[in-house]
C-alpha cells in the first residue's frame, strides 16, 4: 500500500512539474490539437501581435467588427450617366410623324428669331431625349399642308416631321436620337412640301428639354 501511494504521488507530481516547467517557445503547431486554442481557453492578453505569425490568421478567425477598416481606395472613374431604358413618341392628332425635308422652307435664322433654336453641350456622347413644346403655332401653304420638324446641328432628325394646322394650336415633338460629346444646336423649322408658305401664326415662347440617357 505504501509503495502504491508513493508511486501515485510521483506520477501526479511529474505531471504537475511538466505543466509548469515547459521550456520557452517549446509549443508549436504540432503540439496543438485542431481547434484547441479558442477565446475561452486563452488567458486575456496572453496571445499578442508579436506572438502571432504575420499573415497567418484569416478573416474568419475574427468576429464581425473586430477587424479595423482599411484605408479608402482611390475613387473610380465616372460611369456613363442615365437610365438603362428610355422611350419617346409623339401622338399627333393631325397625322403620324414622318421624315423631314433636308432643306425646309424656313431658314435657321428665321427659326432663331422665333425662339425655336436651342444650343446645348453634351458632356459625353450617347443617346439624348429631345422634347419641344410650342403653346401655339400654325401655318398655311399655297399648296398642300404645312409641317414642322426637328433639326440637330442643321440636319433633319428622322421621324420628327408633323403636320402643322392653319390655326395656332399647341404642338409637341419628342424624340430619342444620338449626339456626340460637345456643343450642339436644335431647331424646329416649318416646311411646305407642295407649295410656298402663305401665312404663319406664332405665339408664346417654345420650351426645349434635352436629357442625356447614356451611351
Amino acid at each position: 500500500m505504501l509503495v502504491a501511494l508513493l508511486a501515485l504521488f510521483v506520477a501526479l507530481g511529474g505531471v504537475g512539474y511538466a505543466a509548469i516547467t515547459l521550456p520557452k517557445n517549446s509549443v508549436g503547431a504540432k503540439q496543438l490539437k485542431k481547434n484547441a486554442v479558442t477565446a475561452k481557453k486563452v488567458r486575456k492578453n496572453a496571445v499578442t501581435s508579436p506572438k502571432v505569425k504575420d499573415f497567418s490568421l484569416l478573416g474568419r478567425d475574427f468576429r464581425p467588427g473586430e477587424l479595423p477598416a482599411g484605408a479608402q481606395g482611390p475613387k473610380g472613374e465616372q460611369g456613363p450617366p442615365g437610365p438603362t431604358f428610355a422611350a419617346a413618341a409623339t401622338n399627333n392628332q393631325f397625322g403620324g410623324a414622318s421624315d423631314p425635308s433636308g432643306a425646309p422652307d424656313e431658314t435657321s435664322e428665321q427659326a432663331t428669331m422665333q425662339g425655336r433654336h436651342f444650343d446645348f453641350t453634351s458632356p459625353v456622347g450617347g443617346t439624348i431625349y429631345v422634347r419641344l413644346f410650342v403653346p401655339a403655332w400654325g401655318s398655311t401653304c399655297s399648296g398642300g399642308v404645312a409641317q414642322f420638324a426637328l433639326y440637330l446641328d442643321g440636319a433633319p432628325v428622322a421621324g420628327t416631321a408633323q403636320l402643322l394646322p392653319a390655326s395656332g394650336v399647341p404642338v409637341e415633338a419628342v424624340k430619342l436620337t444620338s449626339a456626340a460629346a460637345g456643343p450642339h444646336s436644335l431647331e424646329a423649322r416649318y416646311d411646305c412640301p407642295d407649295g410656298n408658305l402663305s401665312t404663319s401664326s406664332y405665339r408664346a415662347i417654345p420650351t426645349w428639354t434635352v436629357l442625356l440617357l447614356g451611351n
